[in-house]
């Protein structure tokens, strides 16, 4: 996080930052969590503040360095960082949904800070980088399969002479992998049973054309009862 020049120490920013990080850690995703505006899991906000503020004479040596190692280990020219701990696997789908809701309010948890023009704040991680990974595999998805609709139409065109052939093949595929995801669902749901009744009232044919560059197959699958 960059307060863009100002200090992470000012009051109004240690206590916005200080619910921010409570309300977090009170996620039923969130184990825990480390950063400079909560330096305990049992302060509250105005520990918080007096802690941060109050004089060296009034605190033990223990106490100095230990704000001293947080200072040294959190606060950077005006950049902060926080961790948070997440339960279950740390790309998995409560992970995932809990980065973009982060990055979905980061805007109204921003306007409660005092910072620059230029403040940010960035969100990382592996559970960041996932959902980054997944978000840009379905905004190329299209793009992907139109190209590899449109190379697999031209080679086989190139192949054959013909337009019907590369589409029907495209086709067979895709049909195919369907038939197989459906075969794999009810197979994993126990539902052998209903694939092999199928099976036994129904004939399956298989007719094959033959040209002198390409064999096509054609399936047709025909039930009785």
């Amino acid at each position: 996080m960059d307060f863009d020049g100002q200090d992470p120490l000012e009051e109004s920013n240690l206590r916005a930052m200080h619910r921010w990080m409570v309300d977090h850690v009170n996620d039923s995703r969130v184990i825990e969590a480390f950063g400079y505006a909560l330096p305990s899991a049992n302060m509250n906000e105005s520990e918080v503040v007096a802690y941060w503020q109050a004089p060296d004479e009034l605190l033990t040596l223990e106490q100095q360095a230990t704000r001293e190692y947080f200072r040294n280990e959190f606060i950077s020219n005006n950049v902060t960082f926080v961790v948070f701990s997440l339960d279950g696997p740390i790309t998995g789908q409560d992970s995932r949904t809990f980065v973009q809701d982060v990055r979905d309010e980061r805007n109204e948890f921003l306007d409660e800070l005092n910072i620059g023009d230029d403040g940010a704040l960035l969100v990382a991680g592996f559970a960041a980088y996932s959902l980054d990974i997944l978000d840009s595999i379905k905004e190329n998805l299209p793009y992907a399969l139109a190209f590899i609709f449109l190379s697999t139409i031209v080679l086989i065109f190139i192949q054959v002479r013909s337009v019907i052939i590369p589409i029907k093949a495209i086709i067979m595929n895709i049909l195919q992998s369907l038939l197989h995801s459906v075969c794999s669902s009810l197979c994993s749901n126990g539902a052998m049973g209903l694939i092999f009744s199928t099976l036994q009232h129904s004939q399956l044919k298989l007719q094959i054309q033959s040209s002198s560059s390409l064999s096509s197959l054609d399936f047709l699958w025909t039930t009785k009862y």
